[in-house]
């Protein structure tokens, strides 16, 4: 749920005019009534199981209807509620509603009206295949260095997520910071309708979501639609050494500060990876190196985008590291526990076959010196369509060949099956054992783990991966 702490305070007049709804007072209650003329709303929800009192409710129609709570938003503290036009008032209702033809889409001009309000503030969009909720992380840190920064709360990423971020964004910040997600083409050209970003970042583009898009360079199209989106006297940071750096590149009318962890001449800037367990990068031409608490190459490349970025927008690469103290790492992406002598690295949050690849290569490099077993838990990789068995195989294959001593690879669900069939098929000798669920391996992991393992989980947010971890924990 977003921090309602610092919500900006908004005018029943500004709701009205962003969304161009009727308000109507119902007429029992009248003494509960908040007047129109001097009220004001703090924090916008759509869950009344975490509600800000003095909030403005939204109710969308998902699974279930939000109409179906709008008296639980009324006794949660909420001072008004934006409802469609057909709806049958409760007698029992006696705030304040806006009527409107469409919830979601009052939802969204309520974002765009306060993002035309934040005349102040620079918006960057993060989008990417792999890697967002990291950059975006990272990029508030930096940027919290040269002033106030909000952004995106937890995955707040969707046609949902977004506004509702937005309007938690206090509006003397300087810097907001956005991550943008899709899995359906069209998806994203509305969001950026709604940020209107002065600045952005594409992470990589890879192959995720193909349930629902023909091809790798299909998805290439999509998430230019953040670049297409930033003005000619903005920027984008990209990854000079992406095989769809060029095609990029050519959709952002503004300026590319682009970065390589190679030796490509041809970036702003290069740097190389910093092999410690504290993770990090070392930028070429600047004295310190950043360091990041998150180990791995993919995690330094997430770091370069935000500290080009940051500097662009006037951080200084001396302010970057105090600034990176502050960080306040997302959980379950790449999350380092230790528990009942087990070092586990939870990276369950989600998968697709580029991260999977990352995850394994920096279990490589974290126990590259290792001692006792290394475990490694996958579970399913969704929404990959067509393409399922062979990507789920091809990563089979990769894991035996990685180099990687595993002494145990333990698969969750139908598809990580082909991940444990390819694996034994390109020689792995480690134990496999097969779980058609969290649940169950979960029971199975704690049972056959012991002191000194080094345990690696990652799978897609539906396998719920981290119940393994949870069992672990105790």
């Amino acid at each position: 749920m977003p921090d309602f702490t610092h919500a900006p305070e908004l005018t029943f007049d500004q709701l009205q005019a962003w969304t161009r709804g009727k308000w109507e007072l119902p007429r029992r209650g009248v003494a509960a009534v908040v007047p129109r003329h001097n009220a004001v709303i703090r924090g916008v929800s759509q869950d009344t199981r975490e509600f800000p009192a003095g909030g403005l409710y939204v109710a969308l129609r998902g699974q279930r209807d939000g109409h179906d709570f709008v008296l639980a938003a009324q006794n949660a503290g909420a001072v008004a509620a934006v409802v469609a036009e057909a709806w049958p008032c409760h007698e029992e209702i006696t705030i304040p509603l806006l009527r409107v033809p469409d919830t979601l889409a009052a939802l969204q001009d309520l974002a765009r009206g306060w993002r035309a309000a934040c005349a102040a503030t620079t918006f960057v969009g993060v989008t990417g295949s792999a890697g967002k909720t990291t950059t975006r992380s990272f990029a508030q840190a930096l940027l919290s260095s040269a002033g106030k920064t909000g952004g995106t709360f937890g995955n707040f990423n969707n046609d949902i997520g977004l506004p509702l971020s937005m309007l938690a964004m206090p509006g003397d910040t300087r810097f907001g910071v956005f991550e943008i997600g899709m899995n359906h083409p069209g998806e994203l050209r509305p969001l950026c309708d709604i940020l209107r970003p002065h600045a952005g970042i594409v992470t990589n583009v890879g192959p995720v979501h193909l349930e629902f898009f023909d091809s790798v360079e299909a998805i290439a199209v999509e998430k230019a639609e953040l670049l297409r989106a930033i003005p000619a006297d903005g920027f984008a940071a990209l990854d000079a050494d992406s095989p769809f750096f060029d095609y990029l590149k050519t959709q952002l009318r503004g300026a590319c500060v682009s970065v390589s962890l190679g030796d490509n001449v041809g970036a702003s800037w290069r740097g190389t990876t910093l092999a410690t367990p504290q993770g990090g990068l070392r930028v070429e031409g600047v004295a310190t190196p950043l360091v990041s608490r998150l180990a791995g190459r993919h995690n330094a490349l997430n770091l370069f985008f935000a500290a080009a970025l940051a500097n662009r927008l006037g951080v200084s690469w001396e302010a970057m590291n105090a600034a990176l103290d502050t960080l306040q790492l997302p959980g379950m992406r790449g999350e380092q526990l230790h528990v009942r002598g087990r070092w586990i690295v939870n990276d369950a949050y989600n998968a697709n076959p580029m991260s999977m690849r990352c995850a394994i290569d920096t279990f490589a490099q974290q126990t590259a010196d290792w001692k006792s077993r290394r475990v490694v838990v996958f579970g399913d990789m969704r929404e990959l369509g067509d393409t399922s068995e062979a990507l789920h195989r091809s990563l089979g294959e990769y894991v035996a060949k990685s180099g990687l001593r595993v002494d145990a690879l333990v698969v969750v669900g139908a598809h990580a099956a082909w991940i444990a069939e390819a694996f034994c098929a390109a020689g792995g000798g480690a134990e496999v054992l097969r779980f058609a669920d969290a649940a169950t391996a979960a029971r199975e992991v704690l049972d056959w783990t012991r002191e000194g393992d080094a345990v690696l989980l990652k799978a897609s947010r539906g396998v719920a991966l981290e119940r393994v971890a949870d069992a672990l924990a105790g």
